[in-house]
């Protein structure tokens, strides 16, 4: 059987003589990840080579209870004499950030599903690309290539289009008719390179649904209410004055804050009552993590 204490001792001694004060790691199924702050939670940096690594699959063999599928996640606190200390759990998915999920059938926007179900009318057939549809896409496409010569000086590099047979083809194998428009697309061009026309993202619907904010200067939740589709907010990096309004945000759905803003929430009972997953940025204690996690799980119903 693994000797847990000369693995606490291993993983001490590979820190000794760095600034490090506490190591975050996961480790499943032989994949592993490693934070480690100093005594401030401030990230630090080691130069131990693989040795924190190579200490986790011992750690785990004498960790894990048999029947045990989730993922183990360990802390090592040291202090300034050099004794150290572990804990561990099985109860969080992520440290460092914590992650949770909450409502595990919630999907974000243009996140569907995996596999998504086929839509109806996409059973493959011989019929060939509408042609009032290719007629547009070309247009279009021709436009394109206009307005990218006149900007560029040169006329961009499309690929010449594939044929209806060799769409046919692509469609057989993979069980569905592609849409019009992108059949149109496909056999008007065969690739495209070319960028900077239009600027990344230029032609998604501008509604904003997901936002990080980071700023020192104060945010105000309330000016947010304008955004009616926002349901990912990431405030953790940001100075906010008014978290309790975070309610007034009907389509919130996913929360990244940090240790003190989710206190904050905790103390005067303004969580979101629709959250479908949380993180907890920035450093935490794992002690401190458990609790944070075991209060969100209840409020969803899962403790």
């Amino acid at each position: 059987m693994t000797d847990l204490r000369a693995l606490i001792g291993e993983l001490a001694s590979a820190l000794a003589g760095t600034s490090v004060a506490v190591l975050q790691a996961r480790y499943h199924r032989g994949g592993s990840s490693l934070h480690t702050f100093d005594a401030a939670g401030r990230p630090a940096f080691a130069d131990t080579g693989l040795a924190l690594h190579a200490a986790l699959p011992a750690l785990d063999e004498a960790l894990r209870p048999a029947g045990e599928a989730r993922p183990l996640v360990v802390e090592l606190v040291r202090d300034g004499a050099g004794h150290a200390e572990l804990g561990y759990t099985f109860d969080l998915p992520t440290v460092a950030p914590a992650r949770l999920i909450l409502d595990p059938g919630y999907r974000s926007r243009r996140h569907s599903a995996s596999p998504s179900p086929a839509p109806a009318g996409v059973a493959v057939t011989d019929r060939p690309t509408h042609p009032r549809v290719l007629a547009t896409v070309r247009a279009l496409v021709a436009e394109f290539a206009h307005e990218y010569e006149r900007k560029t000086g040169r006329a961009p590099r499309l690929g010449a289009g594939h044929s209806e047979k060799d769409i046919r083809a692509a469609e057989a194998a993979m069980g569905l008719r592609l849409p019009e428009d992108l059949r149109a697309l496909y056999r008007t061009v065969s690739s495209d390179e070319e960028y900077g026309l239009l600027g990344a993202g230029a032609l998604l619907h501008p509604t904003v649904w997901r936002l990080r904010l980071a700023s020192g200067s104060p945010v105000a939740i309330g000016t947010l209410a304008d955004l009616p589709v926002l349901s990912h907010l990431d405030l953790s990096a940001a100075d906010v004055k008014d978290l309790r309004r975070l309610t007034e945000l009907p389509g919130l759905r996913v929360l990244e804050l940090n240790l003190a803003q989710w206190r904050e929430l905790r103390e005067c009972g303004a969580l979101p009552p629709r959250l479908a997953a949380a993180a907890l940025n920035g450093f935490a204690g794992l002690r401190e993590v458990d609790e944070w996690a075991d209060w969100l799980r209840e409020a969803a119903g899962q403790g």
